[in-house]
């Protein structure tokens, strides 16, 4: 009897810990990385998973702005049998657009370094959001 619930919240745990979603820093292979915009982005995005993405992927009633936000666009393009592959669409479109540019361009403006970088690696703004948008994707999980 022991070893059957020993047994039983063994895999419990491994389950529950199987189903949490990880953000590490990626290395790029093509050397255009910025290791302090990665920085910020794995937090930003660890933050937004636990506020707002996983709440919405639960399908229940987010309680703060960026769950309304997301659950409101995924509602509308994809109705209420949404899965979780609508969900990382709408969620990069809104977490890129909405939270990453604004914050590349505070970071940008405030640090000398990261703006030489950001000239010598990409030929626009756009350009940077689409490579980390590629690299910190929703879809990746």
């Amino acid at each position: 009897m022991i070893k059957k619930c020993t047994l039983a919240l063994f895999v419990i745990f491994l389950v529950s810990c199987s189903n949490k979603k990880t953000v590490k820093i990626i290395d790029h292979p093509s050397g255009k990385g910025i290791v302090s915009i990665d920085k910020m982005i794995v937090e930003m995005k660890k933050e937004y998973l636990l506020q707002c993405y996983q709440i919405v992927l639960e399908h229940n009633a987010p309680e703060n702005r960026c769950g309304n936000n997301l659950m409101e666009v995924v509602l509308r393009r994809f109705g209420t049998s949404y899965t979780e592959k609508n969900l990382a669409f709408v969620a990069d479109d809104i977490f890129f657009a909405n939270y990453i540019s604004k914050r590349l361009d505070s970071l940008i403006k405030a640090n000398k370094y990261i703006r030489k970088k950001v000239r010598q690696n990409f030929s626009s703004r756009k350009d940077l959001v689409q490579f980390y948008s590629k690299a910190y994707s929703f879809k990746i999980f």
